[in-house]
């Protein structure tokens, strides 16, 4: 009798020790390659290889070619990998219907219920959860009624029609500007060509300053934009750190290594047997007011003035400079 107890648990460790070396596989894609989307991939890699767990990510970079990047995520299913991690709002949506029998940790969608991801932000299915990376359009808009205010000129909100993430931070915006009083109008485009045209048709006769949607496209490709718009005379706020980079007036920031980090220790959870419905979404809190030292001296704001507002809304401060334009 004890040589068969003993049998069977030494058959029992084994299986369990072939379990515990299994190799989990995670696709990961991201559409785009820009400075915040090394920051999370690198925050992620970090944790997932400090885990010591036995997990393999497939990365892929799709380049900005939407078909390449179905091309990937169905060679997720093909491959039968455990779970997906998509960066950004784009791509996670692409998954939700190509990938929909693997378990999905998206990463930084800016707002995953009006992406139809989830029904609400505490209410995370057994298949999908993840990190949003939202910052609200109220603070820059509050930011730029105290540094530039309309005082009667309007408020012009520039978002890319074709991105869920960019239409949601546009509705934002505008929602805020109705609740104030604030003058505003909506400009859509669907590429950099047609942002640009927009920024230059612009004058300071009637516009106060430009709030810019949240959009992947736009942040990695803002040059031309902030110059025209720094030429005009305008404020640009912006809805990414990026844009402020390559030329926007201000932006509020967050950790995006942290959302990797946040993203990874998601997936860890998860292997470690924690079902994806136990994960509510998870949400930066912390934000940094950037702005651009040499488009605000054009503007003729003050920087003193720049740091007292955000010393007065508890945030930290951050200076960057303008890249060269395109």
């Amino acid at each position: 009798m004890k040589k068969i107890v003993a049998i069977v648990l030494t058959l029992v460790l084994a299986l369990a020790a072939t379990a515990i070396a299994e190799t989990v596989n995670v696709g990961f894609v991201q559409l785009i390659d820009m400075a915040d989307a090394t920051k999370m991939y690198d925050g992620f890699m970090a944790t997932i290889e400090a885990s010591g767990l036995d997990i393999n990510v497939d990365f892929q970079d799709a380049s900005g070619d939407q078909t390449a990047m179905a091309t990937m995520l169905q060679s997720f299913v093909d491959k039968e990998y455990d779970i997906v991690v998509p960066m950004l709002t784009p791509p996670a949506i692409a998954a939700a219907a190509i990938c929909e029998d693997i378990p999905m940790v998206f990463m930084s969608v800016t707002e995953p219920v009006y992406a139809h991801l989830l029904d609400a932000m505490d209410a995370p299915t057994a298949m999908r959860t993840g990190t949003s990376n939202r910052i609200p359009a109220e603070l820059s808009l509050a930011c730029a009624e105290a540094l530039t205010p309309a005082d009667g000129k309007t408020c012009v909100i520039m978002y890319n029609a074709d991105q869920v993430n960019a239409v949601a931070t546009k509705d934002g915006a505008v929602a805020y500007c109705e609740e104030n009083g604030i003058a505003y109008r909506e400009e859509a485009y669907t590429d950099i060509n047609t942002a640009l045209q927009i920024a230059q048709s612009l004058s300071a006769d009637d516009t106060a300053y430009v709030y810019v949607a949240l959009d992947s496209t736009i942040a990695n490709n803002f040059n031309q934009v902030g110059e025209a718009l720094k030429e005009a005379g305008i404020a640009s706020y912006t809805a990414a750190d990026a844009m402020v980079t390559g030329g926007g007036a201000f932006s509020f920031s967050i950790d995006y290594t942290n959302i990797g980090v946040m993203t990874a220790n998601m997936v860890i959870d998860y292997v470690n047997g924690t079902s994806l419905d136990q994960m509510p979404v998870q949400r930066v809190e912390d934000f940094n007011l950037v702005y651009n030292t040499e488009v605000i001296e054009v503007l003729g704001v003050a920087e003193d003035d720049v740091k007292a507002y955000a010393e007065s809304i508890g945030l930290p401060c951050e200076a960057v400079t303008t890249v060269t334009a395109n």
